[in-house]
C-alpha cells in the first residue's frame, strides 16, 4: 500500500502521501481531505506557534514538510528551534483523522513480527513516516545539510556546550557528524572503576519523572505509571499506565532464557528510562563492566508525542526552556510518555556483568532519528563508560533493564537534577547495589 501513496523517485514536491488539491485522490484515497483537516485542527489550537512557520493549510504544510527534505538546521538564542520544528511536523500529523492512521501505541502495536509488536495495527502512514524519517536522515549525512553560517548558530546559541566537543580535523563535514560529536579527552569521568555494585548514567540524560516529584510511586510499580523506573513483573511485564508491555517486545529477538514473550532473568528486576534533548551529547556508554552478549538493532516506528502547552504550564520532561518574549503563549512540547520506546527503532546490547547478572541497554530511536549505530559486537568485553552505540539526527531515549539477580529498588536510584536545561552525565551514579 505504501507505493501508493509514496514514489521515492519523484521529486520531493510529489514525496509525501498526501495531496493538497481534494480532487487529486478522488476514487483513491481521502487522505488529501484527512491533511486539510489536520491542518485545520492543529491551527484552531496553536494559530500564533504555526504562523512562524507560514502554516495555514495543507499546501502550506507540504510545503513546509518537503522543505524539510533539504533543511540546514539551525538554531536561535534559546535553544529550541530544532525542537519546535519537531514539535510542528508530529503535531499535525497527530491530528485527528491522520492519528487515527497511524499504527496505534499498545503492547503489540506494531513491528516486524519478532517480538516488537503484530503486524495486525500496521499502518500505511507510520511506515510511510518511516520512510521519511529516513529520507531526511540521508540529507543530514550530506555536506549541504551544515554550513559555516548554520553551525555558528550552535555556538552562539550555548545549550550545546560545544567547549566540551572534540572538533574534527577539517571540521565537521555533516550536520549528522555535528549532531553525533564527540567529547574531548578529560571531559567527564566515570565513577565507581572496577566496583560492579556502582552503576552510572549511559548517557547525558535526564532521568524521566525528575520533575516535580514524578515517578515516586502510584500507578504501574516502583517508580509509577509516568515514571521512570517500572518494577518488572512476572511473565516479563512492564506496566505502564495501566498497559502490559513486556520484556519481550522490548528486546525484540531471540535471546538466552527467553519465556512466555520475555526473559526469565528480568522478571522482578528494574526497567529504567532516561531521555536525551536535542542539544545533547548524543553517545551512549556502557553503565557496567562486562562482557557483550547480544547486541543488535530491531525496526520498528519514527514516532513523536507532541502536545499544547500554555506558555510555562504543561508538561516538563523533554520541554526546552522558554527564555523569550513568548511566554506565555500556547506552544508545543513532547512530554516523556513511557511506553512507545517498545516500538519504536531501537539498539539492543546486553551486557552480563558477574555481579548483576544481565543489564539491557537499549538506546531508542524518537522522531528524526532513524539511525541507532552500535559500537560493540558481541563477545567484546566492556569497561564501564566505554561507548556502545550512538544516533543521528534528533533527540533520543535510553533504557536500562537490570535483572532481578541486580536486587535493585526504585530507591536506590539517583535521580537527575531538577529544572529545565539540567540532566544527568554519563559516568555519573545512576544507581548503588547495598
Amino acid at each position: 500500500m505504501l507505493a501508493t501513496y509514496l514514489d521515492l523517485a519523484s521529486p520531493p514536491s510529489s514525496s509525501l502521501p498526501f495531496s493538497a488539491n481534494d480532487d487529486d485522490n478522488k476514487g483513491e484515497s481521502n487522505n488529501s481531505s484527512a491533511l486539510s483537516q489536520a491542518v485545520a485542527a492543529a491551527y484552531t489550537k496553536i494559530p500564533t506557534f504555526m504562523s512562524r512557520f507560514s502554516i495555514h493549510d495543507a499546501p502550506s504544510f507540504l510545503r513546509f514538510a518537503n522543505d524539510l527534505l533539504t533543511w540546514v538546521p539551525s538554531e536561535g538564542c534559546e535553544g529550541r528551534d530544532i525542537y519546535d520544528v519537531l514539535c510542528m511536523f508530529y503535531f499535525v500529523l497527530g491530528q485527528k483523522p491522520l492519528g487515527s492512521l497511524q499504527a496505534r501505541i499498545v503492547p503489540g502495536g506494531t513491528g516486524d513480527g519478532k517480538g516488537c509488536g503484530r503486524k495486525t495495527h500496521a499502518s500505511w502512514l507510520s511506515d510511510w513516516i518511516v520512510v521519511y524519517a529516513q529520507m531526511i536522515g540521508s540529507w543530514m549525512d550530506s555536506s549541504e545539510s551544515l554550513t559555516e553560517e548554520s553551525l555558528e548558530t550552535f555556538w552562539r546559541c550555548g545549550r550545546h556546550n560545544l567547549h566540551e566537543a572534540e572538533v574534527p580535523e577539517g571540521g565537521f563535514r555533516s550536520f549528522n557528524e555535528f549532531f553525533g560529536r564527540r567529547l574531548k579527552v578529560g571531559v567527564r569521568s566515570v565513577e565507581g572503576v572496577g566496583e560492579d555494585g556502582v552503576i552510572v548514567y549511559p548517557a547525558d540524560c535526564k532521568l524521566a519523572g525528575a520533575e516535580e516529584g514524578e515517578g515516586e510511586g502510584g500507578e504501574g510499580g516502583a517508580g509509577g505509571g509516568g515514571g521512570g523506573i517500572v518494577e518488572v513483573e512476572r511473565g516479563g511485564v512492564v506496566r505502564i499506565k495501566g498497559l502490559p508491555w513486556t520484556i519481550g517486545e522490548l528486546l525484540g529477538g531471540e535471546g538466552e532464557g527467553r519465556v512466555g514473550g520475555g526473559y526469565e532473568g528480568f522478571e522482578g528486576g528494574i526497567w529504567m528510562h532516561a531521555f536525551l534533548n536535542t542539544y545533547n551529547y548524543h553517545h551512549v556508554h556502557a553503565p557496567v563492566s562486562g562482557r557483550v552478549v547480544e547486541a543488535r538493532k530491531v525496526r520498528g516506528l519514527a514516532c513523536f508525542e507532541v502536545v499544547v502547552e500554555e506558555g510555562e504550564k504543561g508538561a516538563t520532561c523533554r520541554r526546552v526552556e522558554d527564555t523569550s518574549e513568548r511566554k506565555g503563549e500556547r506552544v508545543l512540547t513532547a512530554p516523556n510518555t513511557p511506553g512507545y520506546q517498545f516500538l519504536q527503532t531501537r539498539g539492543v546490547v546486553i551486557i552480563e556483568n558477574t555481579l548483576l547478572g544481565k543489564v539491557a541497554v537499549l538506546p531508542i530511536g524518537m522522531a528524526m532519528v532513524s539511525s541507532v549505530r552500535l559500537s560493540v559486537k558481541v563477545g567484546d568485553v566492556v569497561e564501564k563508560g566505554d561507548e556502545i552505540a550512538g544516533f543521528a539526527f534528533g533527540g533520543s531515549d535510553v533504557i536500562c533493564v537490570f535483572e532481578r539477580r541486580a536486587g535493585l529498588r526504585a530507591e536506590d536510584f539517583v535521580r537527575s537534577p531538577p529544572g529545565e536545561g539540567e540532566w544527568s552525565r554519563y559516568g555519573s551514579v545512576l544507581a548503588k547495589v547495598h
